[in-house]
């Protein structure tokens, strides 16, 4: 009868439309849905991680290339120390009688450049060795902060260097004896001294820069 041929048709209606909602819109896995939340919610902190491991890493090289420089830029210092000393002094190596303020002034220059070199040359193999060894941040803010320390006391030596040179001077223009021998150990004390101030300051800016921007990440 048309009834049932209309109710048939009916029914093969639905089942087709609940047969297309089963194959078009499957339900989703929950397990899936956790995870694609999951990794949403980690790419910040991901992204946070490799940023602060960037950072860290330019620190760390930035420290010891700051002290690199420094040892480097006490090495020319020192070089040309003991090669122009020799070069406007010939009688820096000898014990002359006739040895004036200007040679005296060399010959300490050179003696004094002598322990520089070595200072710069141990300093710069020490670097380096440091450099390769493991760290964290904790570690190398302790370094930073003894490295401060250690420049800060090398500038009280250093002003403590050009006031005994000052001191040297004076007691030679006022000495008779050995007058040439004070005023030019003078000089070269209050000309050392005086470098070494302005490397130190130089130095010691480089390293609290470098500090802040540890303390700011």
């Amino acid at each position: 009868s048309d009834s049932n041929i209309s109710g048939n048709i009916h029914v093969l209606y639905s089942s087709s439309i609940n047969c297309c909602a089963v194959n078009v819109c499957p339900p989703f896995p929950k397990k899936k849905v956790l995870v694609v939340c999951v990794i949403c919610l980690s790419l910040p902190s991901l992204s946070s991680i490799t940023t602060f491991s960037l950072v860290s890493t330019q620190l760390h090289r930035d420290f010891f290339k700051t002290q690199q420089f420094a040892m480097t830029g006490l090495g020319i210092w020192s070089a040309g120390n003991l090669i122009a000393s020799p070069i406007f002094s010939g009688k820096i190596f000898q014990d002359d009688p006739t040895m004036t303020t200007q040679d005296y002034f060399h010959r300490m220059n050179f003696n004094w450049n002598v322990v520089n070199g070595a200072i710069a040359g141990l300093g710069y193999w020490s670097v380096c060795r440091r450099k390769k060894k493991s760290w964290n941040l904790t570690n190398l803010e302790k370094d930073k902060k003894k490295l401060t320390t250690s420049l800060c006391v090398n500038m009280g030596l250093d002003v403590a260097y050009i006031f005994s040179g000052i001191l040297l001077n004076r007691a030679g223009q006022n000495a008779s004896s050995d007058e040439n021998l004070k005023i030019g150990y003078g000089n070269s004390l209050i000309l050392q001294g005086g470098f070494l101030l302005a490397f130190d300051i130089v130095f010691l800016r480089k390293v609290l820069q470098s500090r802040k921007s540890l303390n700011d990440n």
